[in-house]
């Protein structure tokens, strides 16, 4: 009896120390503190397949929350290059990356500005802008002639991501001042605490899978609370907020509260004018046409759509055309791609006979519903395309 209960006592404690280990995760590797004192670390993914000779992809968490990535590839470098050469090599290459698609279809994107590293590595920062909420994106680039490394995050993260690219302290500190973030972007930036952007995050995806399951009163109230957090952060006619006052507004509308959803459409325009967006604009056509298809204005429905096509189309040729330039095996318009789509289905149920039904295969619109006598979609593909894969979780 005293081996069976020794046995017992042995297997439970191999048990709980096998329970620490899976708690514990993967090794994680300590990047300092972010632009707000959050501190940092870097978790090696254990979802992926190991790739010889290229290190382990990871994501960056700090104070607890999941704020960005590094993901890496080989780089394919032509030997000993003068500065200008590897730069040229290390842009050209990412632009062709999956990494950079994956990063396009939710983030926008400036040239890049270069930094001065030390010894062979090749660093480039480009500021960004995420298509959903607006807020401040950063993407560096880093190269030592054998490994590519692309690191995507929060503006918030710019040391944290230096570090990981291999800058010192000094280089560091000079890059993450506030005049040199103001010099990056252009114009001054908002910084949000890694908890306020995963609080958007969260909020953004309840109110569209709300929105998917036709609950629109509880809709509109998780888009308000986003709005809400931008407001707070940005200002109330900052362009950023454009997609998410358009959300609020389509959702009103569809719970056949005309004057409201008008006026929320008209504070959305004269924010929309002034996107840096051309997808702002016609994302305002389709929802301007579902917004009159609601009132059974068919006519302003159609106009509307016929915009929104003639829009989509130019958004999402010029992409393919730029993807083709460069080389790309797969083009990078699935965003404009989606969207057209939606516009033409919903031009065609408004009489546009030109328009392309078969493109339904893409997305799928819901069609008016006789009972309550308002047009609902599903934003199956588009939200999915819109928000982005995101961070990988």
């Amino acid at each position: 009896m005293k081996k069976i209960a020794d046995f017992v006592l042995l297997a439970v404690g191999l048990l709980a120390l096998l329970g620490q280990a899976v708690a514990a995760g993967p090794p994680a590797v300590n990047l300092g503190v972010n632009l707000l004192n959050e501190s940092c670390e870097a978790r090696e993914r254990d979802d992926l397949a190991e790739r010889v000779g290229i290190p382990t992809d990871s994501q960056i968490y700090c104070d607890g929350n999941l704020a960005g990535q590094l993901a890496y590839g080989q780089l394919l470098s032509g030997g000993n290059q003068d500065v200008e050469a590897a730069r040229a090599a290390l842009l050209s290459q990412y632009e062709r990356s999956a990494m950079a698609r994956t990063i396009a279809s939710r983030a926008s994107c400036a040239a890049a500005t270069w930094v001065e590293a030390s010894g062979a590595a090749t660093v480039a920062l480009l500021p960004c802008q995420l298509k959903l909420g607006g807020w401040p994106h950063l993407v560096v680039l880093s190269g030592d002639q054998k490994i590519l490394a692309v690191a995507d995050g929060s503006a918030l993260l710019l040391p944290v991501m230096l570090k990981a690219a291999g800058l010192g302290a000094t280089q560091i500190s000079d890059y993450s001042s506030k005049d040199a973030l103001q010099k990056l972007w252009g114009r001054p930036i908002v910084l949000a605490s890694s908890s306020d952007l995963e609080r958007f995050r969260q909020l953004t995806q309840q109110a569209r899978s709300a929105s998917n399951n036709f609950n629109f009163a509880q809709a509109e109230d998780i888009f308000r609370k986003a709005l809400d957090l931008q407001v707070k952060l940005l200002s109330e006619n900052d362009p950023a907020i454009a997609d998410t006052l358009m959300d609020l507004a389509l959702t009103v509308s569809n719970q056949a509260k005309a004057d409201e959803a008008q006026a929320l459409f008209r504070r959305a325009e004269a924010i929309v004018q002034k996107s840096p967006f051309e997808s702002d604009r016609a994302r305002l056509a389709t929802y301007l046409g579902f917004e009159a298809a609601n009132r059974q204005d068919y006519e302003a429905a159609l106009k509307n759509a016929e915009a929104a096509t003639h829009a989509w189309r130019k958004l999402a040729v010029g992409n393919n055309e730029k993807s083709l330039l460069r080389g790309d095996a797969i083009a990078n318009f699935d965003t404009e791609l989606a969207e057209l789509a939606m516009a033409l289905d919903f031009q065609a149920r408004n009489g546009g006979a030109r328009a392309l039904v078969g493109s339904r295969d893409l997305l799928q619109c819901r069609a008016r519903d006789p009972s309550a006598g308002v047009w609902r979609r599903r934003f199956d593909l588009a939200c999915a395309h819109r928000t982005g894969p995101g961070l990988s979780e």
